[in-house]
């Protein structure tokens, strides 16, 4: 930071990323409570169909250009650019990851989980063959079915929805599923910005504990 500074550079944002430790303690903690702010709200939470593929990645772009308009540096993606990105990600199991909140069956909020693949390609060093065989590929596939931690990339909810319980069920799902199915011990979920003080609040409530501050710096080129 020194250096940069030093530069002429100055801090223009600082991005938050969290970590979720015990499954087991926040599903204690906010199960019950999920279970009665559910039925006081008729939501459902459910996780995207395979055969309507196509109408719930729509639903979740919606939700997105609608919450997310407000942020910082957000960039509205089209809908060709965010169904490429969901088809590519349902390589490594996206639709199983993914959770939609309904009330009275309009989409309102979604998140988006997962595995961090990071654990399955380190011990390749860089290389999918060994002497022209793949090798590595088996091994990739291998391994990637006993990931043991996860990334939440994404949650997101319109405003209106917000701080009614429903993105607490969003996770609880999440942490509920990555458990008990794919044996997911840890979590991280980022970025969060510096100054969404509701946002944060909120993670904090559900048991995530802020570890790691990534700054993001600027500098003028006029004059």
């Amino acid at each position: 930071a020194d250096l940069l500074t030093a530069c002429g550079l100055q801090k223009s944002q600082d991005l938050y990323a969290w970590w979720f430790v015990d499954a087991d303690d926040i599903l204690t903690k906010w199960e019950h409570i999920a279970a009665r702010m559910a039925r006081r709200e008729s939501v459902t939470i459910r996780t995207i169909r395979r055969d309507h593929f196509v109408e719930d990645v729509q639903a979740c772009l919606q939700v997105y250009n609608g919450t997310q308009s407000d942020s910082w540096e957000f960039t509205r993606l089209t809908e060709a650019e965010f169904d490429y990105m969901v088809r590519r990600l349902d390589q490594i199991g996206v639709s199983d990851h993914a959770y939609l909140a309904e009330v009275d069956g309009r989409a309102v909020g979604f998140a988006l989980t997962l595995p961090d693949i990071n654990e399955v390609i380190q011990p390749l060093n860089g290389r999918l063959t060994h002497f022209g065989l793949p090798i590595n590929v088996a091994r990739f596939a291998y391994r990637l079915r006993r990931v043991k931690t996860a990334r939440m990339m994404v949650l997101c909810l319109l405003e209106g929805y917000r701080r009614r319980g429903i993105g607490e069920l969003l996770v609880l799902h999440t942490l509920r599923k990555g458990k008990q199915k794919y044996g997911f011990q840890q979590a991280e979920l980022g970025w969060t910005v510096d100054g969404n003080d509701a946002i944060d609040r909120f993670l904090e409530r559900v048991g995530a504990e802020r570890y790691k501050t990534y700054r993001v710096f600027e500098k003028s080129l006029v004059g």
